[in-house]
Formats: C-alpha cells, structure tokens, sequence
C-alpha cells in the first residue's frame, strides 16, 4: 500500500520546490498539487512537467487506465465525474448564492477541523468526503504500482485536506510543513501587486489554522521545513526528509530537474528543466525599514508553536 507525503504550507512558499527535492529520493514519487488532477485532466493538453500532455504522459496514462478499471468508467474521458477536491462548488441559480453558500460550508468546515473530532461534519458531508478521499487514496495506490515506489508526495498545501486522507489512513500519511519567512513572503506579494500588509495577516492566520489542525490530527506525524533551509541547504534537508520517511539516506549527490518527474500542476518552475537552487532574499534590500517593521509586527502574532517546533527542528 502507498504511503503519502502531503506538503502543508501557503501559496507562494515553495511547495513545488520541495515537492520536487522529495521526489529525488529514491522511493519516492513527485506528482504536484493532486487536489485538482481531475479539473487539469479536463483539459486534454493541460502538461505534466514530463513535457507530455497529461492525457499522453506513461505514467499518468497507466495509472488513469487502472483506476478507470476499479471505479468502472472511464476517466480519462470524464475525469470531473472522479471528484478528488475537498470542497467543491455545486452549481446554484445565481453566482451570489454559490458563493455565500461555499463560503458558510467553509467556514463551519473549517471550525470543525481545528477544533472538534471529525466526527463532527462527517454526518453532514459523509458521502462526499468518503467518496473523494477513497479516490484520492485509490490513485496514490496506483501510483505507487505503476512506478515501483513506496511514498507519493502531494503538494495541495490544505491542511484540512491533509486530515481527511489522514483519518482514513493515519499510518500512511506524513506531512510537512512548510513556513517562509514572512518578510519573504511580503515582497512576493509586492512583486505580483498585492497589498504586503493584507497579505502577511491573511498569511498568519493560515499558518496558525495549519499548526491546530494538525494538533488535531491524532498520531500524525510531522516535521516543519523552512523554505530558507531548504534553498540554502537542499541535500541536508532532503537527507533530513528522508529519515523522516524511514528511508535510507539518499547521498549527495542531487539533480533538480522536473522534466524528470510528472507533477501535475504547481509553480510554473515545473516546466523549466534543470536548474540550480538559491535562495533569494532580496526583501531585505527592497522592504523598507517602515514596511519591514510592520511586517515583523504582525509575524509577532504566529503561534508560539511554530518557534517551538523549529527551535526543535534546527536548533542553533
């Protein structure tokens, strides 16, 4: 049976890049941000890093064709009929009810999966959430037959998703949880003309609503990944990954080339070929000392478990 990597984190902080690393270690596949493989799917030329059409890729291919077999239809020719998102919007008369409608699921949805059993919300969306967690789980096991491996690595970032694979499989789910320095992060969401300030406060309570909800994910095992470390330091925290995982340590030696993997979707660096890893930290010369002041005020607000668990994680 399959075993998942499932990388936690917000948009913008590396996940496609650490889900590349990880699937240089042998065992290990790297397949993208899998919550919307059948939306990408619908999309007959829609590229796996590969440099194939998803729909001509041998890897995915094969395992579409195996799935298709098990749930009885096809999906390569209805992939949006094999649901794998956890929440989805259901088509409603007017666009305005949709979206409150989604936005009061969400929320409730959300409270449940910090801060109650979830028992709570698995009444109300048991079909659903049985239904596309099977799939989800059915397609990593498939993976891991086609391609020889152990561990899939699913880059989707929701945490909450996290914890829906995780109760149905708890031993077989390990996550990592990506943080970036929010000084970081301010200048990305400058350079893409996003409000820095708006940003880094919706960015701390998405980190905050990670921590508790995989507080309450009962076993689970975790262990946070910087983004700095990682770029500074990619074979150590590749190593460090890989004795996370149980497995034997990878070496030294490490190539950075996607087209060598078949991620389904993530940052556009999944395109570009080989490349080299740096980190870039150029928000130090482009905050400005009063930005840069607002910013650290507002990252004073992270949870103290997040210290905590990267004091831990690499101590000085």
């Amino acid at each position: 049976m399959s075993k998942l990597v499932y990388i936690a984190g917000v948009g913008h902080s590396g996940s496609t890049l650490l889900d590349i690393v990880t699937g240089t270690i042998p065992g290990v596949f790297s397949a993208g941000e899998m919550t919307y493989l059948p939306s990408r799917m619908s999309y007959r030329k829609f590229p796996c890093s590969c440099l194939s059409a998803l729909s001509e890729c041998r890897v995915w291919s094969k395992v579409v064709a195996d799935v298709s077999k098990e749930v009885g239809f096809d999906v390569r020719q209805d992939p949006l009929r094999y649901r794998m998102a956890l929440l989805q919007r259901q088509r409603w008369k007017t666009d305005l009810l949709q979206d409150i409608c989604f936005t009061l699921q969400r929320a409730v949805f959300g409270y449940a999966m910090q801060r109650r059993p979830l028992g709570f919300i698995e009444g109300v969306w048991r079909r659903a959430l049985n239904e596309r967690i099977g799939n989800n789980w059915r397609i990593f096991d498939a993976i891991c037959e086609t391609c020889d491996v152990r561990y899939v690595v699913d880059s989707s970032k929701h945490i909450y998703r996290a914890k829906l694979l995780h109760s149905r499989r708890p031993a077989d789910v390990y996550v990592l949880l990506l943080i970036r320095d929010l000084r970081g992060l301010a200048w990305s969401s400058i350079k893409r003309r996003r409000d820095p300030i708006r940003t880094v406060r919706k960015l701390v309570r998405q980190y905050n609503r990670i921590l508790s909800t995989v507080r309450n994910m009962e076993g689970a095992s975790f262990t946070p990944v910087k983004y700095e470390r990682l770029c500074s330091d990619p074979i150590g925290e590749r190593r460090r990954i890989a004795g996370f995982l149980g497995l034997d340590d990878p070496g030294s030696a490490i190539e950075i080339d996607p087209t060598k993997h078949h991620l389904t979707g993530g940052n556009p660096m999944r395109m570009k070929g080989r490349m080299d890893i740096r980190l870039d930290e150029s928000w130090k010369e482009n905050l400005t000392p009063d930005l840069r002041a607002r910013v650290e005020k507002i990252a004073s607000g992270l949870d103290d478990g997040w210290r905590e668990l990267l004091a831990e994680t690499y101590p000085e």
